[in-house]
């Protein structure tokens, strides 16, 4: 997968009810803290799978992942990935949690923009994921930290910028692609840092077709 890219997102409305229950515990839904299993064992290639990890699936793509349904603990939905234009022609990718308002958005156009609640104001997608000097990695800024992305035996990784990126080290999400599902792996550590939805973000920007 290529690391050279395009991204864009817009913000959401007023929190309802549900959406403040997710700020004050991001593991809802997601599978942590439900007696959700370890999948390292289940994972091609063997090393590097983030430990303690929550599955995220993106499936039903239609056709790709700018149209597809995202799956937590038990393969239940409970997420949901549009794209269609807006009454300003804007061609919009919104993600939104199930029966909720959106909480990431991105804009197609000459210039892509990305936004994402709570987590990243709106920006150009290459400002928000801009290729290193050495063109080996992408970085990501949410909330005032780096990270990068890295990819490496037909995976995408995910980590603190700077940090080694040679396994076993163990990373904090992994993004890798089998057939018409496509998987996020997020570690609890990831949770900590509050990379979910910056993540999910991400892996659609990554698999959209757009982002070369």
């Amino acid at each position: 997968m290529a690391l050279n890219t395009i991204l864009s997102f817009h913000p959401s409305d007023a929190f309802t009810f549900h959406q403040m229950s997710y700020i004050q515990n991001p593991y809802i839904g997601f599978g942590i803290g439900q007696n959700a299993p370890s999948i390292g064992g289940a994972l091609p290639g063997g090393s590097g799978s983030p430990p303690q990890v929550l599955t995220v699936r993106f499936v039903q793509l239609n056709p790709s992942v700018l149209n597809c349904t995202i799956t937590g603990h038990n393969a239940i939905p409970f997420m949901e990935v549009t794209t269609g234009p807006t009454p300003g022609g804007i061609l919009r990718t919104i993600l939104r949690r199930s029966n909720e308002g959106g909480f990431g958005y991105i804009d197609w156009g000459r210039y892509a923009f990305v936004e994402i609640n709570n987590c990243v104001e709106r920006k150009p997608i290459n400002e928000w994921l801009p290729l290193s000097a050495d063109r080996s990695r992408r970085i990501m800024n949410v909330q005032g930290r780096n990270f990068m992305w890295y990819n490496r035996d037909n995976s995408t990784y995910l980590d603190l910028d700077g940090a080694p990126s040679n396994l076993p080290n163990p990373p904090l999400a992994r993004i890798f692609r089998i057939g018409e599902a496509i998987t996020l792996e997020l570690s609890t550590e990831a949770f900590q840092y509050n990379l979910q939805y910056a993540a999910i973000v991400a892996t659609v920007l990554f698999h959209s077709g757009h982002f070369n």
